[in-house]
C-alpha cells in the first residue's frame, strides 16, 4: 500500500497557474489602453527631472538587460547547469530564452507596423506606420510601440514568476519583478519610448511565458513546475 503527502494533481496545478497567469495578462492589457491617456502627460514630467546619477542607473540597466546579454546568460546558465547536473534548472533557463526570443520578435514585427514616433523623436507624437519604420535613417525615430527591451526582459523573466507558488522561488520571482520594472523605467527615463510602449512589452512577455510554459509536459517544454509525488510504501 502507497501513502505519500497529499498533493494537487499535476494538470490541476498547472490549469491553476495558467489560468492565474491569463488573469495577469489581462491585466496588463487594460493598463496598456488606460496608459495611451497618461502618455503626454509622463513625458512632460520626466523632462527637466534628469540626474547624472540616475542618467548612468538608466543607462546601465538597458545595457545589461539587453537581449545579447540575456542570450550570453541563458548560454552560459545552461552549461553551467548541464555539468552540475540541475536538469531542471536547465530547463526552466531554456524555457527563459525561448519566450525572450518569442518576445523579441513579436515586439519587432509590430514595431514596424506601427511607427510608433519615440519621445524623443523630433516629430510630432503619434503613429506613421510601416513606411516610416522601414524609411533609412530615420527608422530608430519610429520604433517606440512596443518596448523591446522591456519585451524581451519580461519574456525572459516571467517563467520565474511563473513559478513564484513555490517557495524556493519567491526570491527569484520578486527579483524578477523588481528587474522587469526597472527596465520600463529606464526606457521611459531616457525618453524613448511611452508608458503605454513599456506596458506592451510586459504584456508581450507575459503572453510569451504563458505560452511557452502553459504547455503541456508532452510539448517538451511546459509544465516548469512539474514534481514526482513523495511517497513511501
Amino acid at each position: 500500500m502507497r501513502t505519500g503527502i497529499p498533493e494537487l494533481p499535476e494538470p490541476r496545478r498547472r490549469l491553476s497557474r495558467v489560468s492565474e497567469w491569463k488573469v495577469w495578462c489581462l491585466g496588463i492589457a487594460i493598463l496598456v489602453f488606460l496608459a495611451f491617456g497618461v502618455d503626454a502627460s509622463l513625458v512632460a514630467w520626466f523632462k527637466g527631472r534628469e540626474t547624472p546619477g540616475l542618467k548612468v542607473l538608466a543607462e546601465a540597466i538597458s545595457r545589461v538587460g539587453d537581449f545579447p546579454v540575456l542570450v550570453g546568460v541563458s548560454l552560459l546558465g545552461m552549461s553551467g547547469f548541464w555539468k552540475l547536473g540541475w536538469r531542471r534548472a536547465c530547463r526552466v533557463m531554456r524555457l527563459m530564452l525561448i519566450a525572450s526570443v518569442l518576445s523579441g520578435g513579436v515586439t519587432n514585427g509590430v514595431r514596424y507596423l506601427t511607427g510608433r514616433a519615440r519621445p524623443v523623436a523630433k516629430v510630432a507624437p503619434g503613429w506613421y506606420g510601416p513606411r516610416a519604420a522601414f524609411r533609412g535613417g530615420s527608422a530608430h525615430k519610429f520604433h517606440s510601440f512596443p518596448s523591446a527591451h522591456t519585451a524581451c526582459l519580461a519574456g525572459f523573466l516571467f517563467p520565474l514568476v511563473m513559478l513564484r507558488r513555490r517557495r524556493r522561488m519567491r526570491l527569484a520571482a520578486t527579483l524578477a519583478l523588481i528587474l522587469t520594472l526597472s527596465m520600463a523605467w529606464s526606457r521611459m527615463y531616457h525618453k524613448v519610448h511611452h508608458l503605454s510602449d513599456v506596458l506592451a512589452g510586459i504584456w508581450v512577455g507575459s503572453v510569451s511565458a504563458l505560452l511557452v510554459c502553459g504547455m503541456p509536459p508532452r510539448s517538451g517544454l511546459g509544465a516548469v513546475s512539474s514534481r514526482k509525488t513523495v511517497s513511501a510504501g
